[in-house]
């Protein structure tokens, strides 16, 4: 707290995502015949914000704020197969994106220096390529501390 109204801090986030489907009609060296492969992507990303909050209600264990927030972020996606003599690879690192946040939210305090939080609005946005803004979560929640 900066003040009694004003705040700054860091949200770190991360995340994981998959999309699969099967291919059909490959052969399975193991058991002969032919069937499905699942095939994919998987990504996984991160982002570190620097957070500006005014907290507009607070009590002893409850504050509600408002937030605004810029800082960075890493995009890491890969390709995989399941099929044992095919071979599907691709690599991609995005360039880092610009992560953005604009959310209302409330943090509780079960324990003096420890809460939880859950919050409303873009969160973990990313301008990627400075030109495409993907808005990410409308809702985050997590675990807060309070130093």
């Amino acid at each position: 707290m900066l003040s009694k109204k004003f705040g700054v801090g860091i949200n770190a986030s991360f995340s994981q995502s998959k999309i699969n489907w099967l291919e059909e009609g490959g052969y399975d060296t193991i058991q002969q015949v032919y069937r499905a492969f699942e095939q994919g992507i998987k990504a996984y990303e991160v982002s570190f914000t620097l957070r500006g909050n005014y907290h507009f209600w607070k009590r002893k264990q409850i504050d509600s704020y408002a937030g605004l927030g810029i800082g960075y972020g890493y995009i890491h996606m890969w390709s995989y197969t399941l099929a044992h003599t095919t071979r599907f690879s691709i690599v991609y690192d995005f360039p880092p994106p610009l992560s953005l946040e604009c959310t209302w939210g409330i943090k509780y305090f079960p324990i003096k220096n420890l809460g939880v939080f859950a919050e409303l609005g873009l969160g973990k946005s990313f301008l990627l390529f400075n030109k495409y803004f993907i808005p990410e979560a409308l809702a985050q929640g997590g675990i807060t501390i309070k130093l």
